[in-house]
C-alpha cells in the first residue's frame, strides 16, 4: 500500500525546511562539526525503536492522520484558532468528559 501524496500547498512549508536542514547537515559534516556514526545511532535508534514498538498498520495510520491533518481543506485559519481555544477552555473548565461530549457534538452528523 503506497503513502498517500502529499498537497502542492505543503511544499513550501514542509520540504524547504527540511532541504535547509539537509544542507546544514551536509555542511556540518564537511567541516567536521558532525560525526555520522553519532548521527546514525541517534537517528537510526529512534526509527528502530519507533519501528520495534508500533505495528505497520499503526504507523501507516499515522502517515495517513498527520497528511489530513495538514492538507489544506478550505478551512479558515482563525477558525481553527478559535476552536481549538474553546476546547482549550472547555477542558481547562469543565474537564475531560465534557471536551469528549463537546468535540463529539462539533463532528459532522452523518
Amino acid at each position: 500500500m503506497a503513502l498517500p501524496r502529499v498537497e502542492r500547498s505543503l511544499v513550501r512549508p514542509v520540504v524547504l525546511p527540511l532541504a535547509a536542514a539537509a544542507l546544514l547537515g551536509v555542511l556540518a559534516f564537511a567541516t567536521g562539526f558532525l560525526d555520522p556514526l553519532s548521527l546514525l545511532i541517534t537517528v537510526g535508534g529512534a526509527l528502530a525503536v519507533t519501528r520495534l514498538t508500533y505495528p505497520a498498520a499503526r504507523l501507516r495510520s499515522t502517515w495517513r492522520q498527520v497528511a489530513a491533518a495538514l492538507a489544506d481543506e478550505g478551512r479558515v485559519p482563525e477558525d481553527v484558532i478559535a476552536a481549538l481555544k474553546r476546547l482549550a477552555r472547555i477542558h481547562r473548565v469543565d474537564g475531560e468528559l465534557a471536551l469528549e461530549l463537546a468535540a463529539a457534538n462539533d463532528l459532522p452528523q452523518p
